[in-house]
């Protein structure tokens, strides 16, 4: 799809296919011991991680892009797209992980987010792409964003109960 020049020569980003499941799941154990989910009383589970994902490759609605770097994971981004709840007629792009191995950041970061929004709108999403930042990363991701023509509107807030 795209290779990147530079540090890693060999990276380069495509859409997922079910093969890629378990390179995925290794990168989301890695965001999940970056993000300490667990702490807060939402661990990851495995299976049920790539049974959601496996969904999204199939649907046409679904946008699952991996940053690889030869065969290895390095990172992705997932979402879908689907009318909005208060308004059928519009159709809005859902982000629902994002996450790229600190080592390939930056420019390769960059790339796959607006690959993604390249992805939404070609799917529908013609008036929104919503996305959430992890308070680890906020600051940096969010430059991202309001380079990208962002504005926040709304957080979400965790509760253990």
């Amino acid at each position: 799809m795209q290779r990147q020049k530079g540090k890693h020569t060999t990276v380069h980003i495509k859409h997922a296919e079910i093969k890629d499941l378990e390179g995925l799941t290794q990168c989301a154990r890695r965001f999940f011991e970056y993000a300490d989910y667990a702490a807060r009383g939402t661990p990851l589970d495995e299976d049920c991680f790539k049974e959601k994902v496996a969904e999204y490759i199939e649907d046409p609605n679904g946008i699952v892009l991996l940053l690889m770097d030869k065969d290895r994971v390095a990172g992705g981004i997932a979402g879908y797209v689907g009318e909005w709840c208060f308004n059928k007629n519009i159709k809005m792009a859902v982000e629902l992980f994002y996450w790229v191995d600190e080592e390939y950041r930056g420019l390769n970061s960059a790339k796959l987010f607006i690959l993604y929004e390249k992805y939404a709108k070609a799917c529908g999403a013609v008036r929104s792409v919503m996305v959430s930042i992890d308070t680890h990363l906020k600051e940096k991701v969010r430059k991202l964003y309001l380079r990208r023509g962002y504005k926040e509107y709304e957080r979400f807030y965790i509760k253990t109960i």
